[in-house]
């Protein structure tokens, strides 16, 4: 209740407040996410990978358990961050921490399948298998806590998207393209985190400045404005409906 009457009449209304200095702490805490998210797979390379032969039976497993582990600890680490700087946007802390934890098993239960039967047919592509997983689950988990903070304008999100899709799959292009030799390969896995969660924030917190920048200069808000047409239509309809059996009884 405290954290709601912090919040003026314009937040409300419009787009939610992002100033560069908020877009350079994101970009910054996004490091210190990478950071703790990495040491979960250098962990798994030393311990694990590096030793393949003691734990051959189970090498697709390694990668799933390590992709998943990182990249849960590295977004709930993200929402605390965007809470600390940006805290009146970001309330439905309990909510969002549930339905991340929801997206992390079904993600895994899907991904599980793909992680055998590459296993099993050549180990080396295993790493294209943990690739996609971490690109899949920080974006959804970036998309779900985004949504759920402040749906309004979820289109915001869904627009910088196809734009960080882009960028990703370039970028990780690039990285492998480069680099041949499995093992040298292990340790991109550790920049990739840090790329596409730095990517993911940074190119979030630039969409959200953009726009807001935009709404402060012409007072337009036609992405919230969508959202209030359809929820204005849908009381229209309930109105309506009630009437109906109202008039009925």
């Amino acid at each position: 209740m405290t954290e709601q009457q912090n919040i003026t009449a314009e937040d409300l209304i419009g787009p939610p407040k992002v100033d560069l200095i908020q877009v350079w702490l994101t970009s910054i805490w996004s490091l210190i996410a990478w950071f703790v998210g990495s040491i979960i797979i250098l962990i798994a390379i030393y311990f694990f990978l590096q030793k393949a032969d003691w734990f051959d039976s189970i090498y697709a497993y390694i990668y799933i358990v390590t992709a998943t582990v990182a990249t849960l600890v590295t977004a709930w680490i993200n929402y605390i961050m965007n809470k600390i700087i940006n805290p009146d946007k970001y309330k439905r802390w309990t909510i969002i921490f549930v339905q991340n934890f929801f997206l992390t098993i079904f993600i895994f239960s899907i991904l599980i399948f793909a992680y055998v039967i590459v296993g099993t047919k050549d180990k080396e592509f295993l790493i294209y298998i943990f690739t996609l997983h971490i690109t899949i689950a920080m974006l959804w988990y970036s998309l779900i806590s985004e949504i759920l903070s402040n749906y309004r304008y979820s289109l915001i999100w869904i627009y910088w998207t196809y734009i960080w899709a882009l960028l990703s799959i370039v970028l990780t292009s690039v990285v492998f393209l480069s680099v041949w030799d499995s093992n040298k390969s292990l340790y991109i896995l550790i920049w990739l985190l840090l790329i596409i969660n730095f990517s993911i924030n940074t190119v979030k917190s630039l969409f959200e400045y953009g726009y807001y920048m935009y709404y402060t200069t012409t007072w337009m808000d036609q992405l919230g404005d969508i959202y209030y047409q359809i929820e204005k239509e849908e009381k229209e309809i309930l109105d309506k409906a009630k009437k109906e059996l109202e008039s009925f009884n």
